[in-house]
């Protein structure tokens, strides 16, 4: 009929067409942004490292040395006992007041260097290994909160220098410093602070060949390979079933506890072949506390000595990542060039 006018629309036909090439839009988008957002994950776990290498330096501008990595894995920090050998948290914990956190580094100060049972040091401490810090947490592996804490073999997470056998979530770390080329033990510590501690409380550095071990430390003067060539700090491996658990052996005890897997790795457990530590991505299923490693795929972060942070293949050479892990052994190798 002329002059009549006919409303349009569309057939099923074409509205499943429209939807169909939405979805195959959607689906070709996804992994573009995906990707996107993982790159900005990584760049931010980049700058993590740089803010810890950065620092470090600023440790050892003041102090003419690299923080000592503390006592032993029983080990709280005590705000009256400085950044030196005396005190007995962890190398994270010496640093705070060059991450902008003085405020943290100071809780709980005035109780005397020997005091160790107090409710004051044992709050404040509770309260510092209760606080999360971002600088911490590598973003593509989880957020910067309290995750649980379990018994440590029927311990307590941490004896000294108070006993907290109440703590049921704390902070975690995803980076550790460079332990050095073969594995050397920390320890539990010394038992106590009265009398004084003596030296030999603690393990020989001996075979030490990183940048942090137990009540020792060490300076820019002690990396005769070059800044350039030497590890300071890198990602740690993890397992994912365990990234809230705290079930995990290298992530139970925090940041400022001086575990030796928490928050020190290295490069091999002895000279041959098969004790390398090869760094690997994170995977289920997997035991390798002791590695270096990451969530990201293809390579994870490592900084240098120098400051400059750089992305390691997790295929890197043995002989390359062992040299790299050694601060003296004579095998100069460029990270930045890998």
């Amino acid at each position: 009929m002329d002059g009549v006018s006919r409303k349009h629309g569309f057939t099923l036909v074409e509205l499943l067409v429209v939807i169909t090439i939405i979805g195959i839009l959607i689906a070709l988008l996804l992994p573009a942004v995906q990707a996107a957002r993982e790159a900005a994950r990584r760049m931010q776990c980049s700058n993590n490292l740089k803010q810890l290498s950065l620092a470090m330096h600023d440790f050892h501008q003041l102090q003419n040395h690299f923080p000592t990595a503390g006592w032993g894995y029983r080990w709280a920090p005590h705000p009256d006992r400085g950044v030196g050998l005396d005190q007995p948290g962890s190398w994270i914990y010496s640093i705070l007041p060059h991450l902008e956190q003085e405020g943290l580094f100071h809780l709980g100060e005035g109780v005397g260097r020997n005091d160790e049972t107090s409710l004051q040091l044992l709050n404040s401490n509770k309260t510092r290994l209760q606080t999360p810090l971002a600088v911490l947490v590598c973003p593509s592996r989880r957020s910067a909160v309290n995750y649980a804490v379990l018994p440590n073999s029927g311990a307590p997470y941490v004896a000294k220098p108070f006993l907290c056998n109440t703590l049921n979530v704390g902070a975690r770390t995803d980076y550790a410093a460079n332990g050095g080329e073969i594995l050397v033990g920390f320890g539990q510590g010394p038992g106590n602070l009265a009398g004084g501690v003596s030296p030999t409380s603690f393990p020989k550095p001996g075979s030490c060949t990183g940048i942090l071990y137990v009540h020792n430390h060490y300076s820019f003067a002690d990396i005769t390979d070059g800044t350039s060539n030497t590890y300071l700090i890198g990602e740690k491996f993890l397992e994912p079933e365990n990234y809230s658990t705290g079930a995990s052996a290298g992530d139970d005890q925090g940041p400022f506890v001086c575990d030796d897997r928490d928050s020190v790795r290295w490069a091999a457990v002895n000279s041959a072949s098969s004790g390398f530590l090869a760094p690997y991505q994170d995977c289920e299923g997997s035991t390798q506390t002791y590695n270096f490693g990451g969530p990201h795929a293809g390579s994870f972060n490592m900084a240098l000595c120098d400051g400059s942070v750089s992305s390691i293949s997790y295929s890197v050479e043995e002989n390359v990542h062992r040299c790299l892990a050694n601060r003296k052994d004579g095998k100069a190798i460029d990270a930045k060039k890998l």
